[in-house]
């Protein structure tokens, strides 16, 4: 966990999104632990792929995943500090914009020192692999309009946009069917 929890924080340094839900100090320590949590509970409730050498990560959740236990809850909200009502905002505005999703992919990240190696593409495509076999639909958010192409080479398509006060990153809401395109394999 510890070695996954660092590829996200550190693929994660400089987003926009976690810049604007995870501002002040020590925000690389806090992000970290943030991950971790994160992670835990996607293991808990869906699936994580990572590659051999933890470079790589992915996590795949459930549409509807129950929240976490009360404890857990208030430490997000801790480590999210001033942040934290941003992402509550956001996350009641997103939930009615949100199409009808059997799964999440709540993250995907590679170690910056081995950026554009493939291997990000390599997880993704496993995680995405076990969703067509059941035949399940896959939601994400992203807000790196960089990002968009490289999911819509894996079937994603934009659903809906947000837009904040001028401070914030613009979302995207993607939504892939089951049987996207592929881009590996």
């Amino acid at each position: 966990m510890p070695a996954l929890a660092e590829v996200l924080a550190s693929a994660f340094t400089g987003y926009a999104w976690t810049d604007w839900t995870v501002p002040g100090r020590h925000r690389q320590e806090r992000l970290r632990e943030l991950q971790a949590l994160y992670l835990t509970e996607a293991l808990t409730h869906g699936e994580v792929w990572t590659t051999s050498d933890r470079d790589a990560v992915a996590a795949l959740v459930p549409g509807e995943m129950p929240p976490p236990a009360p404890s857990v809850v208030d430490r997000i909200r801790r480590l999210h500090g001033a942040g934290t009502p941003r992402a509550l905002r956001h996350e009641a505005r997103a939930r009615s914009l949100r199409p009808a999703h059997d799964r999440v992919l709540a993250t995907v990240a590679v170690h910056p020192r081995v950026q554009r190696s493939g291997k990000g593409s390599a997880v993704l495509q496993a995680g995405l692999d076990e969703l067509d076999k059941a035949r399940l639909s896959c939601l994400l958010e992203t807000s790196a309009e960089s990002n968009l192409e490289f999911y819509r080479a894996f079937g994603f398509r934009t659903v809906a946009e947000l837009e904040y006060e001028s401070s914030a990153p613009r979302v995207w809401i993607m939504l892939r069917r089951s049987g996207g395109a592929s881009r590996v394999g």
